[in-house]
């Protein structure tokens, strides 16, 4: 393999290579909504209240994203000089040099989209932490049974695989599992979901989340744990769409 042939191979798969993991970023970070009308009379919604992250996790952040720009930065320059190298020599054909051009303008815009949008949100963070926060305090009012089924079905909805099932009287527990075939960018996720009535209360009860990451770290980032989150309540407090 010569030295054009591999300039060649590089204008194309390196810029490939970032807008392929951009997109998987972006498609990833997505908070899916719906707009089915909210379970009521069924449960009665007391309070969601979301706690903003620490500052040592949001410091976490700005590093990932930061890492994530030098990423894009360096399979850039890589590219460019896979260009050069064929545009100088005269050695490129066309077709590659127009395609590899093509696909690094489009990971550049993309990654700036990404970057863009995750600095954004952390500005407004402390603001109002929809999307970005540590925990979240979750109180309804309904019929117990209800409520756990409820929470059942919203997990299965999210297309998470129910592992196990506790119900006593006044307490319930049900853990699911996010997994992958792609292992590497959606290692498996144990969601723990706990309904817990309140003490002195006819029918109040707390829902609280509790992630376990099982891979090189139990740690799971606060996007990631915010997007999962979010995306439990939605399905919680709406209106079921089964016949």
């Amino acid at each position: 393999m010569d030295a054009k042939t591999i300039a060649n191979i590089i204008a194309i798969v390196s810029p490939t290579i970032t807008l392929t993991l951009t997109i998987l970023a972006i498609l990833n970070s997505r908070i899916e909504k719906s707009t089915t009308p909210l379970d009521t009379p069924s449960l009665k919604i007391l309070t969601i209240k979301r706690h903003p992250v620490s500052q040592e996790e949001l410091l976490k952040v700005v590093k990932n994203s930061r890492n994530f720009i030098w990423f894009v930065a360096l399979f850039t320059t890589a590219t460019l000089i896979a260009l050069l190298i064929s545009i100088l020599t005269g050695n490129g054909h066309n077709i590659y040099i127009a395609i590899g051009a093509i696909i690094m303008c489009a990971s550049i815009a993309a990654a700036s989209y990404f970057v863009v949008g995750r600095y954004k949100l952390i500005t407004i963070v402390v603001v109002e932490p929809f999307n970005l926060f540590s925990s979240v305090d979750i109180i309804i009012e309904a019929d117990f049974q209800y409520l756990f089924d409820k929470c059942i079905d919203a997990l299965k909805s999210m297309n998470l695989k129910i592992s196990q099932v506790e119900l006593g009287d006044s307490e319930g527990k049900v853990k699911a599992l996010r997994t992958s075939q792609i292992k590497i960018f959606a290692p498996i996720i144990t969601i723990t979901v706990t309904v817990q009535k309140i003490e002195n209360s006819e029918s109040s009860f707390t829902v609280q989340l509790s992630f376990f990451r099982e891979f090189k770290t139990p740690y799971i980032n606060a996007f990631e744990s915010s997007k999962i989150t979010n995306s439990f309540i939605d399905r919680l407090i709406s209106k079921s769409t089964k016949a």
